[in-house]
């Protein structure tokens, strides 16, 4: 999955002089504000803080902002670049970071204010405590100093800022988490005991929410929360009003005591923090809060809750198996909905919006349904053609046979999150889309086969999906693979397969789930884009050697035959398509005779069958189709020269 955005410009110049007005202050008396994309709960951000977008009106899921008196920039990744160039207004520079001769935001700083000095100032709130060491470094070593601005001046000038939302928090059963806060606790301990620290904050949404079996919707299935764990005590820290008595009291039958202390969360910590040891604080929380913690005292590392999340157990793993494949049920069905509306009763009228809500209302009829686990990406011909895109009305396209659609899409269910991309061609694609789709096809097959040892870490994997795409000179501007959570968020850490290397990659273990999205998009025509979810398993192929390690592919939706060109596939990919699609029609068939909620069983079967049959039935039955088509052409022909035969002889 690819979050999403939306096509519009927001003028920003008023709310820009606004932020401005304050630089001089005397409480301020800065040159320079920064303002990044996270929050106080780091990179998951609830619409309260979505500052950047408020600013700017560019909505991406990464970004940097720096203002000074007279300029704006806006630095973000090779994802975002389209889309930035369409959000933002003429008061914005954009800054491609992963250009070649571009500053980074210190740099860049450090060249406007190293002759006259001054300060820089920025919310450490919402700004992690890595970040913050890094630029105070940086900016220091010139004698430029970092402040920690306590007005924050964006909010000064949001006035219609949404309010940051206080909703209620519910437990999240037994049966569906697979293991109790008791145990949890008792693993978080034991990580703790083994890095001689005594006390550790949490502060991320999805860490609160696993650790003590508890979803909400401040930010679904998040909710604003701190908590802090001791070797013999848990508290967790919550808005008030959230959580109801009877969760509460379970809560502390399993020694974790729940107090409506959320707004003074900082003053709890610091408290804490007098009198413990040593202190894990994540390197993702935010400066303010890890300022409370004297150095000597601090433990800077990535949460030991998120690497014991992202293994699932044996209940997760079939929760989220189920979710998948009843996922995978959703978007056959609307596939064989799509084709034949448009192919076969040639309606006309089918918008990428439309087309979303038929989806989305498939999904809704399993019980188990919550929502979307992120608003669905449909995006026809050059829509597709920007990596994160979101339909408005202003750009809503209509469906049709003259192009690609990309659907990316995944649901929120109670037992399990899920994530799929296909890309379809309802007409006749050309032979450099087949070209790209296969050459995409290509490097999805060479990563759901791979077999690599226990713990490799992403990026050694993340070549193989590039590989047939750099031959011919080509690439994609975001990652492989991205975690997934169990009834949690769609993006989960650490593990990833991109080009980059992060320090928090420890590597690929057994069960952890991550998604295989290789793609490519040419700016303003199309895009193409292949995920399945697949979990990481034991290698059945392992010779001798226990620790190897193999992806078991888990969504079962058929990929376009009619999109690949037969010419660049080898016989070894051949057998991994016909098997895999051998896959969905069983599975998904089975799944869909067994239920009864989905409607037209016979016409979504049939578009099943048809979709996922082998190569060779397929390039059999297109060489029919092709005979009888140009039987119809000699025919028509000959009936059309017979008058005029019949006049020469």
């Amino acid at each position: 999955m690819l979050v999403p955005f939306a096509f519009s410009v927001l003028q920003t110049s008023a709310i820009l002089a606004g932020i401005r007005s304050h630089f001089d202050e005397p409480s301020i008396n800065i040159k320079a504000y920064i303002v990044p994309y996270s929050g106080v709960h780091y990179l998951i951000v609830a619409d309260c803080d979505r500052r950047i977008t408020a600013i700017s009106n560019f909505t991406g899921s990464s970004a940097s902002v720096i203002l000074t008196k007279t300029e704006a920039l806006l630095w973000t990744d090779g994802r975002y670049y389209l889309q930035a160039e369409l959000q933002l207004d003429e008061n914005w520079t954009l800054m491609k970071q992963d250009e070649i001769g571009v500053p980074k935001e210190a740099e860049w700083l450090i060249s406007k204010l190293s002759s006259g000095g001054g300060s820089v100032g920025v919310d450490a709130a919402l700004y992690s405590k890595t970040a913050w060491d890094k630029m105070f470094a940086a900016l220091g070593a010139k004698g430029i100093e970092l402040k920690d601005i306590n007005k924050n001046l964006i909010d000064a000038e949001w006035t219609d800022r949404p309010n940051c939302s206080a909703n209620s928090i519910n437990e999240f059963p037994i049966e569906f988490s697979g293991k109790s806060v008791k145990q949890k606790l008792i693993e978080v301990r034991q990580k703790m005991d083994a890095a001689g620290v005594d006390l550790l904050l949490v502060s991320e949404f999805d860490e609160t929410a696993w650790l003590f079996n508890l979803r909400g919707s401040d930010y679904p299935p998040g909710f604003f929360a701190f908590a802090i764990i001791s070797l013999d005590n848990a508290e967790l820290l919550i808005k008030e009003g959230t959580m109801s008595e009877s969760t509460i009291k379970k809560l502390l039958d399993e020694n974790v005591s729940v107090k409506t202390d959320y707004n003074i969360a900082e003053k709890v910590f610091q408290e804490k923090a007098l009198t413990a040891n040593r202190v894990w604080i994540s390197k993702y929380v935010n400066a303010r809060m890890a300022s409370l913690v004297t150095p000597e005292k601090q433990h800077i590392k990535l949460s030991p809750i998120a690497l014991l999340k992202s293994i699932k157990n044996p209940t997760e793993i079939d929760g989220m198996k189920q979710a998948l494949l009843r996922d995978s049920a959703a978007i056959v069905t609307y596939f064989s909905w799509l084709e034949t509306q448009i192919i076969q009763e040639k309606v006309t009228n089918i918008t990428e919006i439309s087309g979303a809500a038929v989806l989305f209302n498939i999904r809704d009829k399993h019980e188990y349904i919550l929502g979307e686990s992120f608003p669905a990406v449909s995006a026809f011909g050059s829509n597709a053609a920007v990596i994160h895109y979101r339909a408005t009305e202003d750009t809503n396209k209509l469906i049709s046979t003259n192009g690609l659609y990309l659907l990316d899409s995944g649901g929120q269910y109670r037992d399990g999150t899920t994530d799929i991309t296909r890309t379809v061609h309802l007409g006749n694609p050309t032979a450099e889309q087949k070209d790209r789709f296969t050459r995409v096809l290509k490097g999805h097959i060479a990563l759901a086969s791979a077999i690599f040892p226990n713990k490799v870490t992403g990026h050694r994997l993340d070549t193989l999906a590039r590989k047939y795409l750099w031959e011919v000179h080509l690439d994609y501007k975001h990652g492989t693979g991205h975690g997934i959570g169990h009834h949690l968020y769609v993006h989960e850490g650490p593990q990833r397969i991109s080009s980059g290397v992060t320090e928090d990659d420890s590597g690929l273990e057994e069960n952890m789930f991550i998604s295989n999205e290789p793609g490519y998009y040419k700016d303003n025509e199309y895009g193409i884009r292949i995920e399945n979810i697949v979990r990481v398993a034991k290698s059945d192929n392992a010779k001798g050697n226990n620790d190897f390690l193999s992806f078991e592919t888990l969504s079962f939706v058929p990929i376009q035959l009619k999109l690949i060109d037969e010419t660049l596939l080898t016989t070894e990919e051949v057998s991994w398509l016909d098997k895999y699609h051998e896959q969905c029609r069983e599975k998904v068939g089975n799944y869909i005779r067994s239920v009864d909620y989905i409607e037209n069983k016979d016409k979504v079967l049939e578009w099943l069958d048809r979709s996922s049959q082998s190569w060779k039935d397929f390039r059999s039955s297109s060489s029919s189709a092709e005979l009888t088509l140009l039987s119809s052409a000699i025919l028509c022909c000959s009936l059309l020269l017979q008058p005029l035969l019949h006049r020469l002889l």
